[in-house]
């Protein structure tokens, strides 16, 4: 029997997929997106892409004017640094606001994640590291209780990951078995509830990740 799909699935189907082909820089900045082309290429009808493609504008994954078709936005180093030291501070807070609520099976989940970190290390999967990073991260913030600092700092990755951000441990290779020893000590501080110290290791993790990864994105920029 031939599948029947709703309009909301087609939606989720198109969203999916483009926002995954935007994270991982398959759309790149500055890139219009062809409406009609992502229709075919989904078989679905103009009305599911137009609706995906408005929930993607919102999280500030493409921008569209209504004179325009939708563009994956590029960052100037300037804005870069902007969505970076933004995202920085409130992932600090996150830390703090999440730490005294991380109950047993947050702490495993967390493990769970560092375990797959280290595989994808082991394997010279560099990007896929960079992937289950931002998992790693986003599990400590969701025992925050506060959903919108969550979409905020998502909202900032999401805007660092179109330029390249997800990227940053395959453009500095050595960056990851930096960040892993520190997610190892970040998990001790947040199992022994250092709020104080687990917050100061983020700051000083975010800061050293971004430094980094800036370094990294003039040396792309001159090339």
């Amino acid at each position: 029997m031939e599948a029947k799909f709703t309009i909301t699935s087609r939606e989720d189907l198109v969203y999916e997929a483009i926002r995954e082909k935007i994270l991982k820089g398959e759309f790149k900045p500055n890139q219009t997106l062809n409406q009609s082309e992502i229709g075919h290429t989904y078989g679905v009808s103009i009305i599911p892409v137009r609706t995906a493609i408005s929930r993607l504008v919102t999280e500030g994954l493409l921008v569209q004017d209504p004179y325009h078709s939708p563009q994956v936005p590029a960052l100037s180093k300037e804005e870069l640094q902007e969505v970076l030291l933004i995202s920085k501070n409130l992932e600090i807070l996150a830390t703090r606001q999440a730490i005294p609520h991380i109950g047993p099976q947050a702490r495993e989940e967390l493990r769970s994640i560092l375990r797959r970190m280290r595989a994808a290390l082991d394997d010279g999967e560099l990007l896929e590291y960079g992937h289950i990073n931002r998992d790693f991260h986003m599990a400590i913030y969701r025992n925050a209780g506060l959903p919108r600092l969550e979409r905020m700092i998502g909202d900032l990755w999401n805007q660092a990951d179109i330029n390249s951000y997800r990227a940053m441990f395959d453009l500095v290779p050595e960056l990851a078995e930096h960040a892993q020893d520190e997610h190892v000590q970040l998990l001790e501080l947040i199992e022994a509830k250092d709020v104080e110290a687990a917050a100061d290791l983020m700051a000083a993790h975010k800061e050293y990740s971004r430094q980094a990864f800036l370094i990294a994105f003039d040396n792309m920029s001159d090339s």
